[in-house]
């Protein structure tokens, strides 16, 4: 498989377990127990896959360039977090917001092409 289609699934499982833990902080409890055994299952597959992706991530850096592959990745997972932030949980995204997910897409797409 080719590195920017590992890049794109590491990126996508980092920014799920980002939205997770989004998700689980909107929970307003003011009992630090009572968050922690509502929010539990969030937390834990949060957890699950940044575990996940670490894996993944060292088994990457088995066969491919370090140079390439976590410049992508944080990358991506950047936008993708900005994107379903504002579609997931309607956060506004401003003009530099944009700007800056467009100069990323630019930077992934240098990066990753030879």
């Amino acid at each position: 498989m080719k590195a920017i289609l590992h890049i794109l699934v590491l990126s996508t499982l980092l920014a799920a377990s980002h939205l997770l833990m989004k998700s689980a902080a909107l929970n307003t409890s003011k009992s630090m127990l009572r968050f922690a055994l509502e929010e539990w299952p969030r937390i834990s597959m949060a957890l699950a896959l940044y575990g996940g992706v670490f894996a993944y991530y060292l088994l990457l850096l088995r066969k491919f360039d370090l140079a390439v592959i976590y410049p992508a990745y944080t990358a991506l997972s950047l936008i993708l977090v900005v994107m379903l932030s504002s579609l997931v949980f309607q956060e506004r995204l401003g003009t530099q917001q944009l700007l800056g997910v467009a100069l990323a897409t630019t930077g992934v797409f240098m990066i990753t092409s030879k």
